[in-house]
């Protein structure tokens, strides 16, 4: 991945420099879009995914050539209420914000050279 999904470029926006806001999806002076998981994943765009394991017969890593699909994003946030004293809320203080993205991929079946995917075990 290029751009601000890079972790050395997570801290500036890559068009002018600004200070990236985390709660943002474009930089807002200059409206250069972050990087968009959203549309990445709308796209199709097959990508390597590494799954490792320890099958008791010894270590081992699963690489495969996958299709990522969005399926669902859950936004929450714990809540605490300032009340008056007759209990009605007069002010909200959010905490322990969080985004989950959860994504299945689906491994691109390649009949060309006969690979569905690689298998690597640990000596």
């Amino acid at each position: 991945m290029n751009g601000v999904g890079d972790e050395d470029n997570m801290k500036n926006c890559p068009n002018c420099g600004s200070p990236i806001d985390p709660y943002r999806v474009k930089c807002e002076y200059c409206g250069t879009m972050y990087f968009d998981w959203a549309t990445w994943l709308q796209d199709g765009q097959p990508c390597f995914i590494n799954y490792s394991f320890d099958n008791g017969y010894g270590k081992g890593t699963i690489t495969a050539q996958a299709i990522p699909h969005l399926e669902t994003v859950e936004i929450n946030d714990d809540s605490v209420y300032i009340t008056d004293n007759r209990g009605n809320a007069i002010h909200r203080f959010r905490n322990n914000k969080s985004c989950e993205l959860h994504v299945n991929f689906t491994c691109v079946n390649d009949l060309s050279n006969k690979n569905f995917f690689t298998v690597t075990m640990e000596k």
